[in-house]
């Protein structure tokens, strides 16, 4: 599953010192969060490509592609206010022997026929992974999925504890969750 494991990379990669006054225990189980919620004016738009592009608060130029949920895109124009928000969560644990194949699933939520144009979508994957080696010096971590398909990437802060205390042949199991929602807030004049 390209998807997992482009994810799985991605949001690890982003993921704290265990911090214990006795012995240090193996954690069995890691997770990071993060949210971003932003408004921005839309510069221009390509109707055809379903392209906005968007001016955040802070002057950055970004381009976002409306897919086709994005309902009511016509009614957008050029000084509309949009917000924008995105949300990642990432969760690794011990494998349990009832934990089967890869999962995946996306959702989609879009505004009614006629209300100002929006829309969100929601992706969560879960796959087994099992340990092949971890290097605490460099935080680099490799693994191999249930394909076979072996994966290197550097652990985040946050998920360092967790990595160091697996050994190859653990099986750990991953699950990844990333929201994203576009919506119109004011509408130019």
């Amino acid at each position: 599953m390209k998807f997992s494991r482009a994810l799985f990379c991605f949001a690890v990669a982003c993921g704290g010192p265990m911090a214990c006054a006795q012995a240090p225990v193996a954690p069995a189980q890691a997770e990071r969060a993060e949210a971003l919620r932003m408004t921005a004016t839309v510069d221009a738009i390509d109707r055809d490509a379903r392209a906005l592009t968007l001016r955040g608060e802070d002057g950055a130029v970004f381009e976002v592609l409306a897919s086709p949920e994005v309902r009511n895109f016509d009614q957008i124009e050029v000084g509309d206010t949009v917000a924008v928000e995105y949300m990642r969560a990432v969760a690794a644990r011990m494998a349990t022997a009832e934990d089967g194949a890869p999962l995946s699933v996306t959702d989609a939520v879009r505004t009614a026929e006629g209300e100002k144009p929006g829309a969100g979508v929601a992706m969560g994957v879960e796959e087994t992974l099992e340990v092949v080696a971890y290097d605490p010096a460099t935080a680099t971590a490799v693994v191999r999925d249930q394909a076979g398909e072996t994966l290197r990437f550097v652990v985040a802060p946050e998920m360092r504890a967790f990595a160091e205390a697996r050994k190859p042949g653990d099986r750990v199991r991953v699950t990844i969750i990333e929201a994203f929602a576009l919506g119109v807030e004011t509408v130019a004049k």
